[in-house]
Formats: C-alpha cells, structure tokens, sequence
C-alpha cells in the first residue's frame, strides 16, 4: 500500500474511531517544491513532523509518521522523534493500520473500541 493510499485509510480509521474531547490532525503530507517549501518555512510550517498528530486528556500526545514497508524515517524526522521522546509525548512509525491501532493503545488514546476504566485497558465492541 502507498503512503498516499495509507494516509487515507488511517484518515479515515480516526474519523471513525475518535471522538471529543480526542483531536487529530493530519500534517500536510505532500511534497512541495523550493519555492512552495520556502513560504512554507516562512510561514513556520517544520520539516520532519509526523504523519498525524491525536491530542487526548491526559494530557496524552501521540506522533503518527506513515511509512510504506521499505519506507525509511529521514534524519529530520528521527530528530523530531527523539523531541517528543524528550517532552514525553509518543511517536509511533506505522505501516499499516493494524499498526495505528496499536499505536493508539499503547498510548492509551481513548477511543471507540477501547475501555479504560482503572486500571483496565482493553478493546470492546462498538
């Protein structure tokens, strides 16, 4: 599957799935030339960020940066992974949605297949 294809799927996934006080976000995924790029930087637009961005009390943060099978994290975006290591947040590299899923619980992002009472953590059905 591509990263444009997957991007997609996992879109929809969270569409799906989470719900306030939960947010998401996807990060502009497509490549831009120099000149695009520049106003972009001006703008504050950051290389290296991930994928998808979900916010959750907590406060929870997870980091979603798609890759396809053989796909590969740059130096950018390795840098921004141990960032949000540093302030405590979750990043997750995903290559599938089964992945995003997982990547979810591990952050303990609540969400529609998920119930979180104490100390249990487990999926439910919708």
């Amino acid at each position: 599957m591509s990263e444009a294809s997957l991007q997609r799927s996992v879109a929809d996934l969270l569409r799906s799935l989470l719900e306030p006080p939960v947010l998401w976000t996807a990060v502009q995924p497509e490549k831009r030339g120099p000149i695009e790029g520049a106003r972009m930087k001006r703008r504050g637009v950051v290389a290296g960020w991930p994928d998808f961005l979900v916010l959750a009390p907590g406060p929870r943060v997870l980091g979603i940066e798609l890759k396809a099978v053989r796909g590969r994290l740059s130096e950018t975006q390795k840098a921004v992974e141990t960032a949000f290591g540093k302030c405590h947040a979750r990043y997750a590299v995903c290559r599938s949605v089964d992945d995003v899923m997982e990547a979810l619980d591990r952050a303990r992002i609540p969400h529609r297949l998920v119930q979180a009472q104490g100390s249990n953590w487990g999926r439910k059905e919708l």
